[in-house]
């Protein structure tokens, strides 16, 4: 019901991310003739659409900044994939990781600290995933895990005091969570299933995230301390991706 094409365009258009602040929508589009992907920002409407990055490369998963002031993005430079910031005032263009020899990959959940002064992503520079810390102007870049199994997807909390992401260090996939600072690492899933992308509920007191401990995959649901795990889908058919709506 209500149902409205705000884009309304022959590309593809997909990942939109909502301004905080405003009534504003970034989203990326990928041109397949040119095989590239732009990051556009519009009304809630669909009115006033720009091309921000207006490129010939591959710009993906844009999210505002707190206050609504900058955007952040993947990118790719020489190979590689980078962080990007633009400015939703000037539309400079800043590569904040600044890494050439290994990818830097944005989280597709809350990058950002609710202050907007701190953004975790995962970094590969270690020769394998782990999650990282910076500061939202590519400064001290600080590594948060350090395990010789894969550590990602880092989203952060409402309050800013947690972490969760998807870990590989107990030979499938399992929901950690660690305070902002690195420490108190904990295993919050323990199941001999895989358990992956996290999300944090918009009360922050609860975890959505999906699991195949049912023999399919499913969404689950828990507290933040990991304790009363359910399946919220349970359902035969696979229930994949989900997208958590405030009201």
């Amino acid at each position: 019901e209500n149902l409205k094409n705000i884009t309304n365009s022959s590309e593809q258009d997909w990942t939109p991310s909502f301004s905080p602040v405003d009534e504003l929508i970034v989203f990326t589009t990928y041109f397949p003739e040119g095989d590239n992907y732009d990051v556009f920002i519009m009304n809630y409407d669909g009115k006033n659409k720009i091309n921000l990055i207006n490129s010939n490369g591959y710009e993906k998963f844009p999210q505002f900044s707190p206050d609504g002031s900058f955007i952040i993005y993947q990118g790719w430079e020489k190979g590689k994939m980078e962080i990007f910031f633009t400015s939703l005032i000037d539309l400079n263009r800043i590569n904040l990781t600044r890494n050439i020899n290994s990818n830097d990959i944005i989280s597709h959940g809350r990058s950002f600290t609710p202050d907007g002064q701190k953004i975790i992503f995962t970094s590969e520079r270690d020769g394998n995933r782990n999650i990282y810390i910076m500061n939202s102007d590519g400064t001290n870049q600080t590594q948060l895990t350090s395990n010789e199994n894969d550590d990602y997807e880092p989203t952060v909390s409402n309050d800013g005091e947690k972490i969760i992401f998807t870990s590989e260090r107990d030979g499938n996939k399992e929901i950690y969570s660690l305070s902002i600072d690195g420490k108190n690492l904990k295993n919050l899933t323990n199941n001999p299933g895989d358990d992956w992308n996290p999300r944090f509920y918009p009360d922050g007191n609860k975890i959505i995230f999906q699991s195949n401990r049912d023999g399919n995959w499913e969404i689950y649901l828990m507290e933040r301390n990991g304790n009363g795990q359910k399946n919220l889908t349970n359902h035969p058919s696979t229930d994949y991706s989900y997208t958590i709506i405030t009201k």
